[in-house]
């Protein structure tokens, strides 16, 4: 809520000013309501300036609409205000409490709309007279509820009092509250609203009649306070401002943190579906070209071999060798290729983590030792996958072997393993730089050649993401850990069940 907009300097129009008296109640830790809502100024303030926008069938004046942060100061800030006019007392504020009461009572019963709802309209249903223009009321009325921007049904209830109901609704009036604010009017003293439309309704004379014998209470409103309260009113102003915008900010702040974290795992979500999509479609595609391109390889090699095997001179011999060569390693590619687009179908069972980890420990050890790298495992506990061994072993080796060229002479390889409730999380940590900017949304395309020295040329990550997705899992690439660039494998947690013994077969 900005203070601003109800400084004395902002206001143009004359308003309805607050009650002194109500403003003091207002400044206390659990404000009495029954009070405040005598004071029509002090309603016009909370149906401006409360947030949300109050709504006709959800509208509430309770301790939280009534203590907002800044309500209290706003209101203060009209004492100041030369142009603020209006108490109201004697017969215009007996009718708007009547109303009020009637109005309040009939929402009760019939469920229109909300009961505060009501009581505001009731209340403020004599706004012209509050002003001191008993003859021109209504349009009076209306006039200063358009340019206080007061809420559009609040402004066609009290305001139209003299057009039909169903008009109003035309005009985005809500039809609860109008009709308990007409039915109020005629269970009332009707001779104060002259311009009423009295359009016939049967159901506005059953309410009416149903609430005729009742005699509303009336409360004076204690405008005036002593001059030497004034201080502590501006002081307790300031000091209630500073309470329940502390009490209002608190959840607020832990309602933003939620949602920038929820936002941050949509985004996240949606850059891995993202990428699982175009990598799906790439897959589509390379099990395509690779059929394509298998064929005439095969007649290539073919041919070249047997005219290797038949040609007398070396240096043809040599030429034709190379041709062979060449369509072999083109057949290894097209090999890896099928890996990625095409993988055989995974043999789940159940495989411990602790075990798979030091297997691929084992396999490339050498390759560490031999350019001063540093592979360790750290697990905590151990825990049991469901997946294809082999499949796993060789997309956790692509990973390994991503993170040894990533991390250099002399730098350190790690595996860990974590365990949730349904997943295994194993991650590859390693001590490179890791990728550029530009290539994170590549490090998984086949073949992407534009990546820094020793990150994910070839095939290895495609592959790895395919193994993955193949069991149930997930490849990611996880940004920098600390010190560290981190690949994480997540991996279905498998299900041991446990074969129970009947208690007759226990020793």
């Amino acid at each position: 809520m900005s203070t601003a907009s109800a400084a004395p300097s902002a206001i143009t129009v004359p308003w309805l000013r607050p009650a002194s008296a109500s403003l003091l109640v207002l400044t206390d830790d659990a404000p009495d309501s029954s009070v405040l809502r005598l004071d029509p100024g002090l309603i016009l303030h909370v149906l401006r300036y409360s947030r949300p926008t109050p709504g006709p069938t959800t509208f509430v004046l309770n301790e939280a609409t009534l203590c907002q942060p800044g309500l209290c100061e706003t209101a203060a800030k009209l004492l100041e205000y030369p142009n603020a006019t209006g108490h109201p007392s004697g017969d215009s504020a007996r009718i708007g409490q009547q109303l009020a009461q009637i109005a309040a009572k009939l929402a009760r019963e019939t469920k229109l709309c909300s009961p505060d709802a009501a009581w505001c309209a009731g209340l403020l249903a004599p706004l012209g007279w509050y002003l001191g223009a008993p003859d021109h009321a209504v349009s009076i009325g209306r006039k200063h509820l358009a340019r206080w921007r007061m809420p559009l049904w609040f402004q066609i209830a009290v305001g139209y009092l003299d057009l039909p109901i169903d008009e109003t609704q035309t005009l985005g009036g809500h039809l609860g509250i109008n009709r308990v604010l007409r039915a109020a009017i005629r269970a009332s003293e009707s001779t104060y609203f002259p311009k009423v439309n009295r359009e016939s309704d049967a159901e506005l004379d059953s309410l009416a009649t149903s609430t005729a014998n009742d005699t509303p209470e009336y409360r004076e409103v204690r405008y005036d306070v002593e001059p030497m309260l004034l201080p502590r009113l501006l002081k307790a102003t300031a000091q209630a401002r500073g309470r329940t915008a502390q009490a209002w900010m608190a959840p607020l702040e832990d309602r933003i943190d939620a949602l920038v974290e929820q936002l941050a795992e949509a985004r996240l979500d949606f850059d891995n579906r993202l990428r699982d999509a175009k990598l799906d479609a790439l897959a589509e595609f390379a099990a395509g070209a690779s059929h394509e391109f298998n064929n005439p390889l095969a007649v290539i090699s073919g041919n070249a071999q047997w005219l290797r095997g038949r040609e007398a001179d070396p240096d043809k011999a040599q030429h034709l060798q190379t041709i062979v060569r060449q369509t072999q390693r083109i057949h290894d590619l097209l090999t890896g290729t099928r890996q990625f687009s095409c993988p055989s179908q995974a043999k789940t069972s159940p495989h411990s983590v602790e075990t798979l980890l030091a297997r691929v420990q084992h396999d490339f050890q050498a390759d560490a030792e031999a350019q001063d790298i540093q592979l360790f495992v750290l697990t905590d506990a151990d825990s049991s996958i469901q997946v294809d061994a082999a499949q796993v072993q060789t997309a956790l080796g692509h990973l390994v072997r991503n993170a040894l060229e990533a991390a250099g002479k002399g730098g350190w390889v790690k595996l860990s393993a974590t365990t949730d409730l349904d997943r295994v999380t194993i991650h590859v940590d390693d001590s490179g730089t890791g990728p550029d900017e530009h290539v994170q949304d590549h490090l998984f395309d086949p073949f992407f050649s534009g990546r820094s020295a020793g990150r994910g040329r070839g095939l290895g990550l495609s592959i790895a993401w395919a193994l993955a997705k193949n069991n149930n899992g997930e490849v990611r690439w996880a940004g920098r850990d600390g010190p560290s660039t981190r690949f994480t494998l997540m991996l279905p947690r498998a299900v041991i069940h446990h074969q129970v013994v009947p208690a007759r077969q226990v020793a």
